[in-house]
């Protein structure tokens, strides 16, 4: 429950980030709730494909319900390549908009 993963985590956000793992036992349940309310799962192997995105989804679900939004985002950006990417660049950014 919320209450007993706030408590494990000692409302410590990092440490969840770092720590927490959707595991397959939490997926089986998403399928089961997601079939018990009548959305289609795609194929095994799309839904393999997304199964990593599905998996960020749940755990900033329930950073939210913890840490609210400052949570959810925190989970979703840790896990985001473009942002990644995109902070590299800010170097190179900043030589461009000095030549300007």
């Amino acid at each position: 429950s919320g209450k007993q993963l706030q408590k494990g985590y000692s409302k410590d956000l990092k440490k969840f980030q770092e720590d927490f793992v959707v595991n397959d036992a939490m997926m089986h349940d998403f399928e089961v709730l997601s079939k018990n309310k009548g959305i289609a799962l795609d194929t095994a192997a799309e839904y393999d494909q997304e199964k990593k995105n599905i998996k960020i989804r749940i755990k900033a679900e329930i950073a939210r319900s913890i840490w609210g939004n400052e949570g959810w985002y925190s989970v979703v950006r840790a896990d985001d390549n473009q942002l990644h990417k995109a902070l590299t660049l800010f170097p190179e950014a900043e030589k461009i908009a000095g030549l300007r």
